[in-house]
C-alpha cells in the first residue's frame, strides 16, 4: 500500500498577485478607484481609500482563486465562481459592478 502524496501548500498571494489583479479590474472599465491589496492570504478589493473591504479573492490553488463578497452584516458570503485571474476579474465586475463604481 503506497502512502498518498500530501497536497501541494497554496501559496499566499503577493503584492505583486494583488497588483496583477487591480490591473486586471481595472482593464475592464472605469476602475482606477480600485485597489487590491493582500492580506492574511486572501486578496481584497477596494473602492477609493476606504478601509473596508467589497469583496476578496481565495486562492484554491493552480493559479484558480474564488470569490467573496462582504455582506452588510459583517460576514462573507462565498460566490459560486472560481477561475483564473481574467475570469474571476470578470466575474467581479458583472455580478459587483454596482459596488465598484465611483
Amino acid at each position: 500500500m503506497t502512502k498518498p502524496s500530501p497536497r501541494p501548500a497554496i501559496r499566499a498571494p503577493d503584492a505583486d498577485v494583488a497588483t496583477a489583479f487591480g490591473a486586471a479590474i481595472g482593464a475592464l472599465g472605469d476602475y482606477t478607484h480600485v485597489t487590491v491589496r493582500p492580506r492574511r492570504g486572501l486578496l481584497y478589493v477596494y473602492v477609493d481609500e476606504t478601509d473596508d473591504a467589497v469583496a476578496r479573492f481565495h486562492p484554491l490553488g493552480g493559479g484558480t482563486y474564488g470569490l467573496s463578497f462582504h455582506h452588510h452584516s459583517g460576514a462573507w458570503e462565498s460566490m459560486p465562481f472560481s477561475g483564473a485571474l481574467s475570469d474571476i476579474t470578470a466575474m467581479l465586475v458583472q455580478t459587483l459592478g454596482p459596488y465598484l463604481a465611483k
